[in-house]
Protein backbone atom coordinates (compact mmCIF):
# COMPACT_ATOMS: atom_id res chain seq x y z
CA UNK A 1 0.00 0.00 0.00
CA UNK A 2 2.83 2.42 0.82
CA UNK A 3 4.65 1.66 -2.44
CA UNK A 4 1.60 2.25 -4.62
CA UNK A 5 0.94 5.57 -2.90
CA UNK A 6 4.57 6.56 -3.30
CA UNK A 7 4.65 5.57 -6.98
CA UNK A 8 1.42 7.39 -7.76
CA UNK A 9 2.71 10.49 -5.94
CA UNK A 10 5.94 10.48 -7.97
CA UNK A 11 4.08 9.98 -11.24
CA UNK A 12 1.65 12.76 -10.40
CA UNK A 13 4.47 15.18 -9.64
CA UNK A 14 6.22 14.29 -12.90
CA UNK A 15 3.12 14.73 -15.00
CA UNK A 16 2.27 18.15 -13.60
CA UNK A 17 5.50 19.50 -15.07
CA UNK A 18 4.11 18.92 -18.55
CA UNK A 19 1.13 21.22 -18.08
CA UNK A 20 3.01 24.18 -16.59
CA UNK A 21 5.41 24.73 -19.50
CA UNK A 22 5.14 27.55 -21.99
CA UNK A 23 3.94 26.28 -25.35
CA UNK A 24 4.72 28.07 -28.63
CA UNK A 25 1.97 29.59 -30.73
CA UNK A 26 0.25 27.36 -33.27
CA UNK A 27 2.72 26.77 -36.11
CA UNK A 28 5.21 28.91 -34.24
CA UNK A 29 8.01 26.36 -34.09
CA UNK A 30 9.63 26.00 -30.71
CA UNK A 31 13.10 25.91 -29.23
CA UNK A 32 14.60 24.94 -32.59
CA UNK A 33 13.65 28.35 -33.96
CA UNK A 34 14.72 30.29 -30.88
CA UNK A 35 18.21 28.77 -30.53
CA UNK A 36 20.38 29.12 -33.64
CA UNK A 37 22.08 26.01 -34.91
CA UNK A 38 25.73 25.73 -33.95
CA UNK A 39 26.53 23.23 -36.66
CA UNK A 40 26.79 24.27 -40.28
CA UNK A 41 26.83 21.72 -43.06
CA UNK A 42 29.25 22.41 -45.88
CA UNK A 43 28.93 20.41 -49.07
CA UNK A 44 32.22 19.69 -50.76
CA UNK A 45 32.72 20.06 -54.50
CA UNK A 46 33.04 16.28 -54.85
CA UNK A 47 29.66 15.72 -53.17
CA UNK A 48 28.08 18.33 -55.46
CA UNK A 49 29.56 16.63 -58.53
CA UNK A 50 28.34 13.21 -57.39
CA UNK A 51 24.87 14.59 -56.69
CA UNK A 52 24.77 16.22 -60.13
CA UNK A 53 25.83 12.95 -61.76
CA UNK A 54 23.07 11.08 -59.93
CA UNK A 55 20.50 13.65 -61.06
CA UNK A 56 21.78 13.32 -64.64
CA UNK A 57 21.43 9.53 -64.56
CA UNK A 58 17.97 9.84 -63.08
CA UNK A 59 17.00 12.38 -65.73
CA UNK A 60 18.02 10.00 -68.53
CA UNK A 61 16.15 7.10 -66.96
CA UNK A 62 13.06 9.27 -66.48
CA UNK A 63 13.12 10.21 -70.18
CA UNK A 64 13.41 6.52 -71.07
CA UNK A 65 10.46 5.81 -68.78
CA UNK A 66 8.45 8.60 -70.42
CA UNK A 67 9.07 7.07 -73.85
CA UNK A 68 7.93 3.67 -72.59
CA UNK A 69 4.77 5.24 -71.15
CA UNK A 70 4.08 7.01 -74.46
CA UNK A 71 4.40 3.67 -76.24
CA UNK A 72 1.74 2.12 -73.99
CA UNK A 73 3.68 0.55 -71.15
CA UNK A 74 0.70 1.00 -68.82
CA UNK A 75 -1.28 -1.48 -70.91
CA UNK A 76 1.43 -4.16 -71.03
CA UNK A 77 3.21 -3.76 -67.69
CA UNK A 78 0.99 -1.83 -65.32
CA UNK A 79 2.54 -3.20 -62.12
CA UNK A 80 6.09 -2.58 -63.33
CA UNK A 81 5.29 0.99 -64.37
CA UNK A 82 3.69 1.74 -60.99
CA UNK A 83 6.70 0.35 -59.17
CA UNK A 84 9.04 2.32 -61.44
CA UNK A 85 7.17 5.56 -60.65
CA UNK A 86 7.50 4.90 -56.92
CA UNK A 87 11.18 4.08 -57.35
CA UNK A 88 11.78 7.36 -59.19
CA UNK A 89 10.22 9.27 -56.29
CA UNK A 90 12.34 7.30 -53.83
CA UNK A 91 15.54 8.03 -55.75
CA UNK A 92 14.75 11.75 -55.85
CA UNK A 93 14.32 11.75 -52.08
CA UNK A 94 17.54 9.81 -51.56
CA UNK A 95 19.55 12.22 -53.69
CA UNK A 96 18.02 15.21 -51.91
CA UNK A 97 18.87 13.60 -48.57
CA UNK A 98 22.52 13.00 -49.58
CA UNK A 99 22.10 9.23 -49.59
CA UNK A 100 24.28 8.67 -52.64
CA UNK A 101 24.96 4.98 -52.11
CA UNK A 102 21.27 4.16 -51.72
CA UNK A 103 20.44 6.31 -54.77
CA UNK A 104 23.06 4.50 -56.88
CA UNK A 105 21.67 1.14 -55.82
CA UNK A 106 18.12 2.20 -56.63
CA UNK A 107 19.20 3.66 -59.98
CA UNK A 108 20.53 0.23 -60.88
CA UNK A 109 17.26 -1.30 -59.78
CA UNK A 110 15.31 1.25 -61.84
CA UNK A 111 17.45 0.51 -64.88
CA UNK A 112 16.66 -3.21 -64.55
CA UNK A 113 12.95 -2.48 -64.04
CA UNK A 114 12.85 -0.32 -67.17
CA UNK A 115 14.51 -3.11 -69.09
CA UNK A 116 11.79 -5.53 -67.94
CA UNK A 117 9.13 -3.05 -69.07
CA UNK A 118 10.91 -2.71 -72.41
CA UNK A 119 10.98 -6.48 -72.88
CA UNK A 120 7.26 -6.77 -72.09
CA UNK A 121 6.41 -3.89 -74.41
CA UNK A 122 8.51 -5.08 -77.34
CA UNK A 123 8.59 -8.91 -77.08
CA UNK A 124 9.71 -9.59 -80.67
CA UNK A 125 13.09 -7.86 -80.46
CA UNK A 126 16.15 -10.10 -80.18
CA UNK A 127 18.00 -8.98 -77.04
CA UNK A 128 20.91 -11.37 -77.31
CA UNK A 129 22.83 -9.08 -79.68
CA UNK A 130 21.82 -5.76 -78.09
CA UNK A 131 22.84 -4.08 -74.87
CA UNK A 132 20.41 -3.45 -72.06
CA UNK A 133 18.93 -0.04 -71.33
Amino acid sequence: MKYSTLISGVLLSLLTGCSTGQWPDERGGGMAELVPSRTTHFISQQEQNQEAALYDNLFLLERTFDVLIEDGAHAYARAETTLAQKLIIRIRREIAGSLQYAAEKDLTSLRARLHRIHVQLYPRIDYTSQTKL
